[in-house]
């Protein structure tokens, strides 16, 4: 017969990927002697010294990286790449569970994930994945900053900005919260959003996030993303917007520009803004992958025809 303590912490495991943990069992009124049968029969299975499975619930990765939370204490939270590859961030994978909990949370961990711990974890920091508490993708990318390569966080930091898994203002809040108490990545993180302020617009596809970085490479750092041209008479939205020249720069992916329906309104898009005085560029998808050289050449090329903008009167 299926006892009243049964059935609550059943509920509670429904809830929590098959879990449990000892603290909970004690608010229900369990004894350690009640846990102990539970576990002696089969009902229950130990996973560290605060985390129990409920016997045949499915496992899965979250059930895994649940229980890594639940036994580093209260307050903990999934961080570092283990957050990164919740949020779907390129480069990193769930094989390693990290976890972030507050200095001054008591106990010992099992060992069932990797525990760091931190003075500062406000909750603006902290989301709800699955059911799982995690960091902010803000927080993530800072995380990342203190032990992965300046490159790397520079890809995850605009991979979620341009798929909006974050804001320019939820990025800058949250390194102003933690720069004041020195937190490893301070200085990477200040120094790539002093490149990107609030406003910034990150690019939406890897496609743009290449060019961006062909760009770069032969020191062209002067392109605003996705900004409407042409003033009152609207041609279009550039991908790409020189500040001191007339240059507007498409980079076309294959799957939008291929018709011929497609090329025809480009040709005229192109068209207008070359009256209009504007100097235009397009880039194909495959020249962007896999001819680098020649589109670094055409930029150039092309930022040495166009007329420089004119200066606003002081």
């Amino acid at each position: 017969m299926t006892s009243d303590l049964d059935r609550e912490l059943r509920k509670i495991a429904e809830r929590q990927h098959g879990l449990l943990t000892r603290h909970q069992l004690s608010q229900l009124g369990a004894s350690s002697d009640a846990v102990a049968h539970r576990c002696d029969t089969g009902v229950l299975e130990r996973l560290s010294r605060r985390v129990l499975r409920l016997a045949g619930s499915v496992p899965s990765d979250e059930q895994r990286l649940l229980a890594a939370v639940l036994d580093a204490g209260a307050g903990a939270v999934l961080t570092g790449p283990t957050a990164a590859a919740c949020w779907g961030i390129p480069g990193f994978r769930l094989d390693v569970t990290e976890v972030l909990r507050p200095r001054s949370a008591r106990g010992r961990t099992g060992g069932l994930g990797r525990v760091r711990t931190t003075r500062v974890l406000p909750a603006h920091h902290v989301l709800c994945w699955r059911g799982i508490p995690i960091t902010s993708p803000a927080r993530t990318v800072f995380e990342l900053a203190g032990t992965h390569h300046p490159l790397r966080v520079e890809r995850a930091l605009d991979h979620a900005w341009g798929r909006r898994l974050l804001t320019g203002a939820a990025m800058h809040r949250v390194a102003d919260d933690l720069r004041r108490h020195g937190r490893a990545g301070s200085a990477l993180v200040g120094r790539l959003l002093r490149e990107r302020p609030v406003d910034h617009r990150a690019a939406e596809s890897a496609l743009e996030r290449r060019f961006e970085q062909l760009a770069r490479d032969v020191g062209v750092t002067t392109l605003d993303r996705q900004v409407d041209v042409g003033g009152e008479a609207w041609l279009g939205r550039s991908d790409f917007r020189d500040r001191e020249v007339r240059l507007v720069v498409f980079v076309d992916g294959e799957l939008w520009h291929a018709g011929a329906t497609d090329r025809e309104r480009d040709d005229q898009q192109v068209e207008a803004l070359r009256a209009a005085g504007v100097e235009v560029e397009r880039f194909g998808e495959f020249d962007v992958w896999y001819r680098p050289t020649e589109v670094q050449r055409r930029l150039l090329a092309a930022r040495h025809r166009a007329r420089p903008r004119r200066r606003p009167a002081a």
